[in-house]
């Protein structure tokens, strides 16, 4: 009797150790998939802003940066992105993602971009 007890036990606890192990690989693969899908998102809304060709739509691109920093800001840990926040996509006239004329000199749009280059995710 004893025996058959002893397999019922391990079989049980088979079991719990397998469903825990499954869940937890579960949260853990969900929770990798969505920073990569938010680094993607982010380097995406990057790459327009580099390559924007007139000047006006800048706004529009950066204003994209922002929406996409402060939706994901309780999982983004980048000091880089953060400073770049701050000192450039907190003007109103991004806020209103709205192409504007002028919004920066040439020598602004060349260190804004700079700043950009120099993000890592």
């Amino acid at each position: 009797m004893e025996k058959e007890y002893i397999i019922a036990m391990i079989g049980i606890g088979g079991t719990i150790i397998g469903t825990v192990v499954g869940f937890l690989s579960t949260i853990l693969y969900e929770s990798i998939k969505e920073k990569r899908a938010t680094k993607s998102a982010l380097q995406s809304a990057i790459n327009e802003i580099k390559f924007v060709t007139i000047t006006n739509n800048y706004p529009i691109a950066l204003n994209k940066l922002r929406v996409l920093i402060i939706k994901h800001a309780d999982t983004i840990n980048n000091k880089e992105l953060t400073a770049y926040f701050r000192k450039w996509l907190c003007d109103p006239m991004i806020e209103k993602g709205q192409a504007v004329s002028n919004i920066y000199r040439d020598e602004q749009n060349e260190k804004m971009l700079s700043d950009l280059s120099q993000i890592k995710l």
